[in-house]
């Protein structure tokens, strides 16, 4: 009797065993295909919004075609002006409601220029600066016989327009070990510098290229960089630099930038994002954060056209 229930609580253990391990495996695939619900569900939801957000930037756009003064328009950039820092701007403009009396002109800034009529189309030269640091748009302006209607033509800002014919600058600067003997302090850097031009159409490339090193305002070392970068453009290329250790030490607020000259003649200053690494790899120090690819531009005579200094 005892040999049958001993045998019979095996066997009740072993379906509990068993029974234990089928819920657990029925849990988990419950909880699966839970989790599989939820992703599809995510998924529907973004798929839905993006599909709502693609109505409303649809209803958006015909809303303002409708209500658009203009049935069409075009805008071309014409070649830089190194002297007066201006580009000549082709508008070509056509109204939707044109009579025999019809005029449109457009204004950028400070100027306002007549369109020459022909056919339906409106079309003239408008020279602007490519320096404008504020957001700026083509005004157009329609006279008829009996109304006067205007429209910014919001697609183009005229905002820092020198963006279209020069490249910008991306770089990083990592501050790998620094050495010491004889009062010598040996620095090895880490650079990438990668330089593109922001229009397909901009022929303006870099002629020279530097790495600066300031400390308090003053410029501390230039090491011409120019081929490394023509030759490992976006890849790394090692630096080092070697520094009296007694002058080294004041060194405290070390700042780098890239300074490079294009073909148009102007000259470009930017930060470099900069990480200070300890010689042992225990510290990363965050050294400089740069804002923009475009940092400081100046001429050939050192007027600042763009960007702001420290000073």
């Amino acid at each position: 009797t005892l040999k049958i229930t001993n045998y019979v609580v095996i066997v009740v253990v072993i379906g509990l065993i068993i029974a234990l391990f089928n819920s657990y495996t029925r849990i988990n695939e419950l909880n699966n295909s839970v989790s599989n619900l939820q992703n599809n569900l995510d998924q529907n939801i973004n798929t839905m919004r993006t599909d709502i957000a693609d109505i409303y930037e649809n209803v958006d756009q015909r809303l303002k075609k409708e209500a658009s003064i203009l049935s069409g328009y075009d805008i071309t950039y014409g070649p830089l002006d190194t002297t007066n820092y201006t580009t000549p701007i082709l508008v070509s403009v056509t109204p939707k409601n044109a009579d025999n009396n019809t005029s449109v002109s457009v204004n950028i800034g400070e100027t306002t220029v007549q369109l020459n009529r022909k056919g339906e189309v409106f079309s003239g030269y408008i020279d602007a600066n490519v320096f404008i640091a504020d957001s700026t748009h083509p005004l157009i302006t329609v006279k008829n016989s009996s109304s006067t209607q205007n429209e910014y033509l919001e697609a183009h800002d005229m905002k820092n327009l020198f963006t279209v014919f020069m490249p910008y600058l991306s770089s990083d600067l990592v501050i790998r070990e620094e050495s010491y003997s004889n009062n010598k302090t040996k620095v090895s850097y880490e650079l990438s510098v990668d330089s593109k031009p922001q229009s397909e159409n901009s022929t303006t490339t870099y002629t020279q290229i530097w790495l600066v090193g300031e400390s308090n305002g003053k410029e501390v070392f230039r090491n011409d960089i120019t081929q490394k970068v023509e030759n490992n453009n976006g890849k790394i290329i090692s630096i080092e630099k070697t520094f009296n250790s007694s002058e080294y030490k004041n060194y405290t607020d070390m700042k780098y930038f890239i300074v490079a000259t294009d073909s148009l003649g102007f000259t470009h200053k930017c930060p470099i994002n900069t990480l200070n690494h300890s010689s042992d790899g225990s510290t990363t120090t965050e050294l400089e954060q740069a804002t923009d690819g475009w940092g400081c531009i100046y001429d050939k005579d050192g007027k600042l056209l763009y960007g702001k200094t420290n000073s």
